[in-house]
């Protein structure tokens, strides 16, 4: 959900996940992401970006090289961009409630998914449902 956006120059998304819930290897774009874990045990995978930011063809296979894992825990915070690589994320927890806040500048609206069944990246718009206070009557 997308908590706040501010004059088109940045996103700050609160994520709830699932138990053992992963996400997708992908791509930041031109966003620089922070991370902040809320609650929960999170493991990040990084991965080689086979072409530094600039993906000249998703119809093409691909080999991704995992350059490293690293574990997070409540309180800790992350940094990623595409210079440093694509990641995935994987909340470790199996109770409910793991909660990360993510701040993305500028705003992130386009991802590069790497789809693991054919070793090809596919372009996706992100889309946000934007919660909004409403006033005190």
């Amino acid at each position: 959900m997308l908590v706040h956006e501010y004059q088109n120059r940045y996103h700050v998304i609160l994520l709830c996940w699932k138990p053992n819930q992963v996400s997708t290897i992908h791509s930041h774009l031109q966003s620089d992401c922070y991370i902040k874990i809320l609650r929960g045990d999170f493991k990040e995978e990084i991965y080689e970006n086979p072409f530094n930011g600039y993906f000249p063809s998703r119809n093409l296979s691909f080999d991704l090289n995992s350059k490293s894992a690293l574990f997070y825990h409540t309180d800790d915070v992350l940094f990623v961009n595409d210079k440093i690589g694509l990641h995935r994320v994987t909340n470790l927890s199996e109770t409910p409630h793991s909660v990360s806040l993510h701040l993305y500048i500028p705003p992130f609206t386009r991802s590069d998914i790497f789809d693991e069944s054919t070793s090809s990246f596919k372009e996706t718009e992100i889309a946000w449902e934007e919660v909004k206070e409403e006033p005190d009557k």
